[in-house]
């Protein structure tokens, strides 16, 4: 009775959730479309793209009862972690994704951690790939503490870093808060500065791309603006050093065969069947989505399975405060069964570039509890890439 109750909560948080995502989304949407009626943030391309992002959350709880006893005394402290990495050129691509929980609470530990590595092959020029990989997961509350399998089979999808068109996009709506003929700024130039910001790196310095921009942008006929001021050179320099985090876009499909190399229980080793899908989206230029569910079974498809599952939305709503909206599953069915639900809403406040104090709502349903946790805490954030 109790996990239903829980069920049902985390249900009316999600949708309420839902509808703020919705609205703000919608919202944020139209900005954008006020600017174009054609151009998509998904719509750019290169060769080689990269995509990397990794962060860490800690907070500490303590508290003195002075009605009770010690018994009656919170002190704990959590870390959150996760990382995510993307290499993809024409033939293949390398994918790296995890996230890690750590809570202390009077001198008892417990933890929980997912991960995996991939490398896909495509097999044409197309987004159709063969991969081969492994997943590992850890929790205190597993038999052996420890899991791990290896995969492999086919699947269809891509994903690209499409951070240089978001910015490119950000500099043509920030110059039409200039002057309102940058509004006729044509797609095709957004694309072009999209190309010159995405070629930033040893052979093409800042300097030079601010430049290169700036000239084009001053030169095409159609926009007909003249020189760009002092002003507005700065505030190109601005989006592209620190415009916005990373955009992810792309979507996948997979699945294959794999082997249980270590089970978490520590019962028989079994060859797995194995599914998953992921897909990303910035649907506006201060918004981005990420979701993903992977499912494993021993060919017991009802009876012995592991699922995994994330979304996580976040939202700029001013330059230095940002939301993020995130719900994790892990449910386990063997010869008994774990779950853990996870939902968490943060607002953060930049201090500086990579340090950002936070609020944190949190709800966690846990198969080793009696009833769902609720906290509220206050936290530091640390951005390392």
């Amino acid at each position: 009775m109790q996990v239903n109750c829980s069920f049902k909560v985390i249900f009316i948080v999600l949708l309420g959730v839902a509808f703020t995502l919705g609205a703000t989304g919608l919202t944020g949407l139209s900005q954008v479309t006020n600017y174009s009626n054609n151009l998509s943030l998904c719509n750019y391309t290169i060769p080689e793209t990269t995509y990397q992002s990794l962060g860490l959350d800690f907070n500490y709880h303590f508290y003195d009862d002075p009605s009770l006893s010690e018994e009656g005394d919170i002190n704990r402290g959590s870390a959150f972690g996760d990382y995510d990495y993307i290499y993809s050129n024409p033939t293949y691509s390398i994918n790296l994704d995890s996230n890690a929980s750590l809570s202390v609470s009077r001198n008892e530990l417990t933890y929980d951690a997912t991960g995996g590595a991939r490398y896909n092959a495509y097999l044409t020029e197309t987004a159709l790939f063969g991969f081969g990989g492994f997943r590992a997961n850890t929790s205190s509350s597993f038999a052996e503490n420890f899991g791990l399998k290896v995969l492999t089979g086919s699947g269809l999808g891509r994903f690209k870093n499409v951070t240089p068109l978001v910015k490119a996009v950000l500099i043509r709506n920030t110059l039409q808060g200039r002057r309102a003929a940058f509004a006729d700024m044509p797609d095709e130039l957004v694309r072009e500065v999209a190309q010159i910001i995405g070629r930033i790196g040893p052979e093409k310095s800042l300097d030079d791309a601010v430049t290169e921009i700036t000239e084009l942008i001053e030169s095409d006929d159609e926009l007909d603006v003249g020189n760009l001021d002092a002003v507005e050179v700065l505030r190109i320099r601005e989006i592209i050093q620190e415009g916005t985090d990373q955009r992810l876009c792309g979507w996948e499909f997979r699945a294959g065969l794999g082997y249980e190399v270590i089970d978490p229980e520590g019962e028989p080793r079994d060859f797995l069947v194995n599914s998953a899908v992921r897909y990303a989206r910035p649907f506006t230029t201060n918004s981005q989505l990420t979701m993903g569910l992977d499912f494993t079974s021993p060919f017991e498809l009802t009876e012995t399975y592991t699922i995994n599952g994330q979304v996580s939305y976040t939202y700029q709503f001013l330059r230095n405060v940002d939301t993020k909206f995130q719900y994790s599953l892990l449910y386990q069915q063997g010869t008994s069964l774990y779950y853990n639900h996870s939902f968490s809403a943060l607002a953060e406040i930049q201090i500086r570039r990579d340090l950002s104090s936070s609020i944190v709502i949190n709800l966690n349903d846990n198969s080793d509890y009696e009833e769902m946790t609720k906290e509220i805490t206050v936290g530091l954030s640390f951005t390392l890439l």
